[in-house]
């Protein structure tokens, strides 16, 4: 099965993302957005894959933003994934992982927005 080599979000958590990283970033130049963007893409699925949760399949066709050899270059990621999770035997690990990226990342921003401030705290405490 051939992984795909780009992954992203769908266009609704994505706006979310970028929403959020507007608070992070401020006044900061693209260039570090994206790195942050990068950094809390591979946040959400080190969460993710440490909670065990199965995501749902997307609900709409992702944008994909990212390369994954930006996002998971020496592929730890993804051995994390397939030693840990579930992962159905018809879908690409890179797809699953995208569908659980999307599921932590909604709740990042809406723990943000409920919040104010993003508590890394706060996603370890159920682990």
């Amino acid at each position: 099965m051939e992984e795909p080599n780009r992954i992203g979000l769908t266009s609704e958590v994505n706006n979310k993302l970028e929403e959020l990283l507007e608070h992070i970033n401020g006044d900061n130049n693209e260039e570090t957005g994206t790195l942050y963007k990068k950094d809390l893409y591979r946040l959400a699925l080190a969460i993710g894959i440490k909670k065990g949760k199965n995501p749902e399949p997307l609900s709409q066709t992702s944008v994909g933003r990212l390369r994954v050899v930006e996002i998971d270059p020496d592929g730890v990621i993804k051995a994390a994934a397939k030693t840990s999770m579930d992962i159905p035997k018809d879908l690409p690990v890179y797809n699953f992982l995208e569908c659980l990226a999307e599921m932590q990342i909604s709740e990042m921003c809406a723990h943000y927005q409920m919040y104010g401030e993003l508590s890394i705290e706060s996603f370890f405490e159920d682990i």
